[in-house]
């Protein structure tokens, strides 16, 4: 065999080798575990996810400005105030107003309360919270016309007027209970028609107030 045919089966050789060493060590690399590369967008402010805490000078839900974006014009510009467009509902998922509460509303400063809504230290179990009184007229006695009149105290509303006549007319045209009737604002009048100083007329009005 001359010396050149030597010469290329070695480099023939030597060029086989290297390809099946480089051919086991690519089967041995891709059978190795891959390193995977996850990547994460975040946005600020961020309008997803979930919190543990939130804390913020101002806050604005809704666009205020009618723009179709959250700029300035959807936070209050007062540090500590909540804007808020649409409802709000607490413990309940179809509000019905501008604040719809399923349960008790406490506002107040005393740590001990229990139930019921404090406002100014004064709890209320319903609400609104409200006060009946019945306002007496004086009695007016004599014959002739009489009238009585009851009036309930500033601050109540009159609901209902009523009033008793003590004499029995026994159909005299003279002597009878015409009834008691609203007037103004407050005030209940009695009227009847005396024949005698026993007839006696009372008048009543009910009063309410809202507190």
């Amino acid at each position: 065999m001359k010396k050149g045919e030597i010469m290329l089966k070695k480099i023939l050789f030597l060029i086989l080798g290297f390809y099946l060493l480089w051919l086991s060590f690519s089967i041995s690399f891709s059978q190795q575990p891959q390193e995977e590369r996850i990547t994460i967008t975040t946005y600020y402010p961020s309008p997803y996810g979930s919190y543990n805490q939130l804390q913020t000078n101002s806050l604005g839900v809704g666009d205020n400005n009618n723009n179709g974006q959250f700029d300035s014009g959807d936070v209050p510009t007062t540090p500590g105030d909540v804007w808020i467009r649409g409802k709000v509902g607490i413990r309940t998922t179809n509000p019905q107003a501008a604040l719809d509460v399923n349960g008790t509303i406490v506002a107040r400063n005393d740590i001990f309360a229990q139930s019921g809504i404090w406002l100014g230290g004064e709890r209320r179990t319903t609400w609104p919270a409200t006060t009946m009184i019945v306002a007496y007229g004086p009695p007016t006695c004599g014959s002739g016309w009489i009238f009585s009149t009851a009036t309930c105290p500033p601050g109540y509303v009159r609901t209902g007027c009523s009033g008793f006549f003590n004499y029995a007319c026994w159909g005299d045209w003279w002597c009878d209970y015409l009834g008691t009737y609203p007037v103004w604002d407050n005030e209940c009048v009695a009227v009847a028609r005396g024949i005698s100083s026993d007839s006696c007329l009372f008048s009543y009005a009910y009063c309410l107030k809202v507190q």
